[in-house]
């Protein structure tokens, strides 16, 4: 993590020096046209004729560096008092004038006093963070602060360091006005870089805290995604407020940036809605948990069940039952009624109806029911076999039977056991199950339109009244 971050700021300190060395570029140098002396009438005045616009991508490409060079140099500081005293002094010693590469005793004194802060701004800093603020983190009950100086520390150091180094830079009074604009710009590039490297590594810490303290190994992995997103856009905008500071220290105007990365987010949401709602309903699967890994769910508006597999940010793979990967988006299951088999718990209760004859006592209907249903080794022991007697029917009574299994998998197979298991039960115990039948009668007519039917022949062969009386009569 670390040699990622290093590249990253290397590529972001890289594309600065870039756009520094561009704007202290000189200009190009452009011809200055002599004015002839060319006599002009008295009352006339003669238009000069304006200079043609620069193109739409030169102009682009030279406003960054025209505005950089067109900044107000930083004025040399007035002498302090000890400059003043340095300077008295080497004029009492008759150093005064006298030069030594290019400089006085007085810029030699003034160069000796400013290493001097910067050496005391590196121990200094040293000391602030490994002694005090080490002893303050170990003080305090939480490790937090303890992860945040570990993450920070280094740039912490370099950053007072820096700060020091500045302020001794700044007291030296033979440095040039451009010389001295050209030093504030690198320290605040280098303070920028560090602040934003800081800046990163705290979201890092947060992220990394925010994951160890959920409870179980299940909720870091299902959460790993979301904690991921949330960093890298975190980062992005410590970026982006990073390039922005830059540009308005430099005197440039980023509402071109602004809007450019405007338009590139509006065309990217446009042309990747889909994805987008995927992306979206898979954090809010993830969040929510309306299903996990390893659950048996069934979805309706698919009209399909199975254990999910896997939930990415953007699809949600589901293994069926005749072993086949099911794979759909997340924004379909986030819009679907879900019926998850494996929440509160994996048990699952069934159910059968069956018909039993009238007459019968209906609690030794319930004991034999009972009885049959335990015998099934699936059937849970410690939950409840229910037996209802829930309906009058023509020509029998309606019994519904509930029992407990421990998975819903094994939903068949169980049915299966237990319908035979009553079955046997019933006709051991002589309980009958009646069922309806229907007749069918048939009526013929003749071509005269009266109706005839059938007739019921004896042994004999000859027509029985009888059997006609008794058919009409039924």
């Amino acid at each position: 993590m670390r040699s990622k971050l290093s590249k990253v700021l290397a590529s972001f300190m890289i594309a600065w020096l870039v756009l520094l060395l561009a704007a202290c570029a000189p200009a190009p140098a452009t011809p200055a046209g002599t004015p002839a002396n060319t006599p002009v009438s008295a009352g006339t005045a003669e238009s000069t004729p304006a200079p043609q616009a620069a193109p739409e991508g030169e102009d682009a490409a030279a406003s960054f560096a025209t505005s950089v060079i067109a900044r107000t140099p930083i004025p040399t500081p007035t002498p302090s008092r000890i400059e003043r005293q340095v300077d008295s002094a080497a004029e009492r010693m008759g150093l005064s004038g006298r030069t030594f590469l290019g400089l006085t005793a007085s810029d030699w004194a003034d160069l000796a006093f400013s290493a001097l802060i910067i050496v005391a701004g590196y121990f200094l800093a040293r000391v602030l963070v490994n002694t005090v603020l080490k002893r303050i983190a170990a003080r305090t009950p939480t490790k937090l602060d303890d992860e945040i100086l570990k993450e920070i520390g280094r740039n912490l150091r370099w950053f007072v360091m820096l700060l020091f180094a500045n302020f001794a830079i700044s007291g030296l009074a033979f440095i040039g006005d451009t010389t001295r604009t050209i030093l504030n710009d690198i320290v605040f590039l280098l303070g920028l870089v560090i602040l934003t490297s800081m800046a990163l590594g705290l979201i890092r810490t947060a992220a990394s805290q925010y994951k160890a303290n959920l409870q179980t190994k299940e909720d870091q992995d299902r959460l790993h995604p979301v904690v991921i997103a949330v960093q890298r856009s975190a980062e992005f905008i410590v970026l982006l407020l990073a390039l922005s500071f830059g540009l308005a220290h430099y005197g440039a105007n980023a509402n071109a940036l602004y809007f450019t990365i405007l338009a590139i987010a509006l065309l990217a949401s446009l042309a990747a809605r889909d994805v987008i709602a995927d992306a979206i309903s898979g954090f809010i699967i993830l969040v929510d948990q309306p299903l996990r890994v390893g659950d048996s769910v069934l979805i309706k508006e698919l009209d399909t069940w199975g254990d999910v597999l896997d939930i990415g940010t953007r699809t949600t793979r589901v293994q069926t039952k005749d072993n086949r990967e099911l794979i759909v988006p997340n924004s379909q299951v986030a819009k679907s009624q879900i019926v998850n088999y494996s929440l509160p718990n994996t048990n699952y209760r069934l159910q059968t109806e069956i018909g039993v004859a009238y007459g019968i006592d209906i609690d030794r209907i319930r004991k034999t029911a009972t009885a049959a249903v335990r015998s099934v080794e699936d059937v849970l022991e410690e939950e409840a076999v229910d037996v209802f007697f829930i309906e009058f029917g023509d020509s029998s009574r309606k019994i519904r039977v509930r029992w407990w299994i421990a998975s819903f998998h094994n939903q068949w197979p169980v049915i299966d056991a237990v319908n035979v298991a009553l079955e046997s039960a019933f006709e051991k115990a002589q309980i009958g199950m009646p069922y309806e039948t229907y007749a069918l009668r048939v009526h013929i007519e003749d071509d005269g339109g009266k109706a005839s039917r059938p007739q019921t022949k004896t042994s004999a062969g000859e027509n029985s009244d009888e059997h006609n009386r008794a058919d009409s009569s039924s």
